[in-house]
């Protein structure tokens, strides 16, 4: 999770504009792309599991702003 935390602080202070993200398992799979504009694009892949070909592919559309209030409040939620 600190993988986690540390990409998005990246993305949010806007030291990139794409970060992804693997779990160690491989079964979460997060792309987080920022344009000039300040839109966010989510991305991934969530699979069942590695044997299985069952998964779920989705794509969110967001803003900066949102995507700073929830790294706010997913770090503080696990650092409080």
């Amino acid at each position: 999770m600190q993988e986690f935390i540390t990409l998005l602080d990246k993305l949010v202070s806007q030291e990139v504009n794409n970060v992804t993200f693997i779990n160690d398992d491989g079964n979460v799979d997060i792309n987080f792309s920022l344009n000039h504009s300040g839109k966010v694009i989510i991305n991934g892949c969530l699979l069942n599991d590695m044997m299985d070909e069952s998964s779920l592919k989705y794509e969110i559309e967001s803003d900066l702003q949102s995507l700073d209030d929830f790294y706010l409040t997913l770090k503080n939620s696990l650092y409080s």
